[in-house]
């Protein structure tokens, strides 16, 4: 099912993280959660992630419904010119997609989708991401619909179930929430530098890569490269990658850039070297080659702040956890009833 949005509302190479939207050059292959950011903020005058959701978002926003009719408007008010981005953000993951019989489909719907993709998949870029992720929204609206017109939702056991996940959500949030409430900018600064002084920065690789559809094709295009034929030749005639034009070409790359299976063929490589089967991936069957090796500097701080922040969290949480229970009253019963006031071990 295609819901017909317009083209040019696209931006290639966008991908959804922490709430909101966040584009990124994507080189196919790559990990569009840690590519390099260019700032849009010298031609715009906004601040670079500021900007970049400003101008993909406010200026180009889809109002398609599942029949390909507009269903809705934004709801802001997009022909008085304001500069106050304050809440654009929030306004922005409200932007309606689709209706359901009158139930929203939004954009933060779908970014909080696509956060929960597993392994791969959530690496793709969100251009190759919606329309899919749309489709299932959609599809999930239409049978809540349906579950709920025969009274589905009054039955106690999909009304426990809801509940749990309800719950789970809830107090997944309030960890995170809490635990981050402590940590400063200046705590990050200083997790920055002891993860980077007197410390080598990270390896890259220069890779080229052929993606095909399947992988007797694959085999096919390394057989002729193992037979003397030029990779960047091949790349350029056989490969569905966008990088095609540029003989496969990806540039210098650091692993976590990479797919995690490229990723790991590519930083196994020599020089000169090309993987002796073809690698699968998000995407298709990948032919990988490494021409070179260097030792890049540490990245700067804005880049890592992300991790470091997670890094944190994550050493907080014990915290949160055994503060929660301080403040609660515990009655624990046996199967039977009984009660008794010790967790199961």
């Amino acid at each position: 099912m295609n819901l017909g949005f317009v083209d040019e509302c696209r931006q290639p190479g966008m991908a959804i993280t922490s709430g909101a939207l966040d584009p990124k050059p994507v080189i196919p292959g790559l990990n569009p959660r840690t590519a390099p950011r260019r700032s849009l903020g010298a031609r715009t005058g906004l601040p670079g992630r500021v900007g970049w959701l400003f101008l993909g978002l406010m200026a180009c926003i889809p109002a398609i419904g599942a029949r390909g009719q507009p269903v809705v408007t934004p709801k802001y008010d997009t022909t008085t010119p304001s500069y106050d981005l304050s809440g654009v953000k929030e306004k922005a993951v409200d932007t309606v997609l689709a209706e359901v019989d009158g139930r929203a489909v939004t954009l933060g719907d779908v970014g909080d989708y696509i956060r929960q993709l597993p392994g791969n998949a959530a690496l793709r870029s969100f251009d190759e991401l919606l329309p899919s992720v749309l489709d299932k929204l959609v599809l999930q609206q239409a049978l809540v619909l349906r579950a709920q017109r025969q009274g589905l939702d009054a039955d106690p056991e999909v009304k426990r179930r809801v509940k749990a996940a309800a719950d789970a959500a809830l107090a997944q949030e309030q960890v995170r929430r809490e635990a981050s409430a402590k940590i400063t900018e200046t705590m990050l600064l200083d997790a920055y530098k002891r993860a980077t002084t007197g410390r080598p920065g990270p390896e890259a690789v220069r890779a080229r890569i052929i993606r095909t559809e399947n992988e007797p094709e694959a085999a096919g295009l390394l057989k002729e490269i193992k037979d003397g034929a030029d990779f960047a030749e091949v790349a350029r005639r056989a490969s569905r990658d966008p990088t095609a034009g540029s003989g496969g070409d990806l540039g210098f790359v650091q692993r976590n850039q990479l797919n995690t299976e490229i990723g790991s063929v590519a930083f196994a490589l020599g020089i000169g070297e090309v993987a002796s089967y073809p690698v699968r991936s998000a995407g298709g069957w990948f032919i990988v080659k490494t021409e070179a090796r260097r030792r890049d500097p540490a990245p700067p701080y804005p880049m890592m702040r992300e991790d470091l922040l997670k890094a944190l969290v994550a050493q907080g949480t014990g915290q949160v956890l055994k503060d929660a229970m301080e403040n609660v009253t515990l009655r624990v019963n046996t199967i039977m009833g009984v009660q008794n006031d010790t967790l199961p071990e």
